[in-house]
């Protein structure tokens, strides 16, 4: 209920009704920040901990920052007033491993908020913006203590107060630096297995308030004085793609009964839009599989497959008639979606970062199609492999961290959407 109210702002404020009526202007905005906490009552935990791993190299560090991710979507008022709603990942971490032990302490948090805005009216590209946002924090953590998964749940309120610096950077593009304060507290935070974690003394109290600063970029979505509407202009197209690839992987955990897996095609779909200047921005979608057979006189099947999902950036560094070079560089996230079969079967689940670079050439062979073919490295890795909630090692004794990471090769197809 709690998603639903700014769900529906967000829809109202974005629909071509709203954006039709004068001096309304919708937009939507991306964000990273770095902020402070106050995760006392963590950090007393961590201090607990770190006194039994005391004669070792190991060592828990406090949770007193972390960096976050945000967007955001609203519409611009006049008289300076703007209204909007929010959505932020709080990112709060501590762990060790190595000398046999293995501790996680991994507390991220998501954060939906109403937001107001007011900024001062002011000639020239530069102002000042004041906001406040309201809403609720919700945190989706868990704690790894002696090979088991301990999920960490609770709901609190959020307030932020900031202040902060506008530049209109081109008529459609206005990057933003705010400063200010959130106060934003768990009160009893729940563990799912508390027995399993050590920490049933007491519901854990999650602060995650404290100073915050923060950069993003807003584009309008209506129509902007000295701008040409996006829909009609032919430098913003539009345009969907797909396509299949070529990966050396790095390191694909092993057991002795299967054969090793080191290389894989794959296959995925993207979506983006070609943009002014030779920059073009996008989203892509890729199934990343790695199967491996039973060696001789084996039985059973392994099969290590992961969803990877990341956003792009690219540029065009030269162009000669149909051909252009493009650079490239994209980040997201990927997700373990395998399973082993053999005495019996069990389902894998895992995540991890996906941070790549890619030398791409596209040749439009015809109006509406283009071939796009790059050559690239990828890091993709998975933290963590778990079975029904249980980290899993392989043949080695080594805590399995599939590694998708290494080259690729990609073919594929694009089609604009527009003319």
């Amino acid at each position: 209920m709690r998603a639903l109210i700014p769900a529906l702002l967000a829809i109202t404020l974005l629909s071509p009704g709203t954006a039709a009526v004068a001096g309304i202007k919708p937009w939507i905005g991306v964000d990273g920040s770095w902020s402070n906490y106050s995760m006392g009552d963590v950090n007393d935990v961590l201090a607990d901990e770190n006194a039994l791993l005391k004669g070792t190299p190991l060592h828990l560090w406090e949770v007193d920052a972390g960096p976050a991710v945000g967007f955001s979507a609203g519409a611009d008022l006049g008289f300076g007033f703007s209204l909007g709603v929010g959505y932020q990942r709080l990112f709060s971490a501590s762990g060790v491993d190595g000398a046999g032990w293995y501790e996680q302490f991994r507390l991220p948090a998501n954060g939906i908020t109403a937001i107001a805005e007011y900024a001062p009216p002011t000639k020239g590209p530069f102002g000042v913006r004041f906001g406040l946002a309201g809403g609720a924090v919700m945190e989706s953590g868990n704690i790894v203590l002696g090979g088991i998964e301990s999920k960490v749940t609770g709901t609190g309120p959020l307030v932020e107060t900031y202040v902060g610096l506008d530049w209109l950077a081109q008529p459609r593009c206005r990057l933003t630096a705010m400063l200010g304060y959130r106060s934003a507290r768990i009160e009893d935070a729940k563990l799912a297995e508390p027995a399993a974690t050590d920490l049933e003394r007491a519901k854990m109290p999650l602060d995650y308030s404290g100073m915050m600063a923060r950069l993003g970029v807003r584009v309008p979505l209506g129509a902007t004085p000295g701008a040409k509407d996006t829909a009609r202009d032919p430098a913003v197209r539009p345009w969907l793609g797909a396509g299949g690839s070529w990966h050396v992987y790095k390191h694909i955990p092993d057991f002795d009964e299967f054969d090793r897996v080191r290389n894989a095609f794959g296959y995925g779909a993207t979506a983006g839009l070609d943009l002014p200047r030779g920059f073009c921005l996008g989203v892509g979608y890729e199934r990343l599989p790695a199967k491996a057979d039973a060696r001789a006189g084996g039985t059973g099947k392994l099969d290590f497959a992961a969803n990877a999902w990341w956003a792009f950036m690219e540029r065009r560094l030269l162009s000669a008639g149909p051909l252009e070079a493009r650079l490239g560089a994209s980040a997201g996230a990927v997700m373990e979606a395998g399973s082993i079969e053999g005495a019996g079967s069990s389902d894998f689940t895992g995540s991890g970062p996906v941070l790549g670079a890619h030398l791409g050439l596209h040749w439009k062979a015809a109006p509406r199609l283009a071939v796009v073919t790059s050559f690239g490295y990828r890091h993709v890795r998975v933290s963590e492999l778990k079975a029904d909630r249980y980290l899993i090692y392989d043949s080695r004794g080594r805590r399995m961290r599939p590694d998708y990471s290494g080259v690729d090769v990609r073919l594929g197809v694009r089609v604009p959407l527009v003319k």
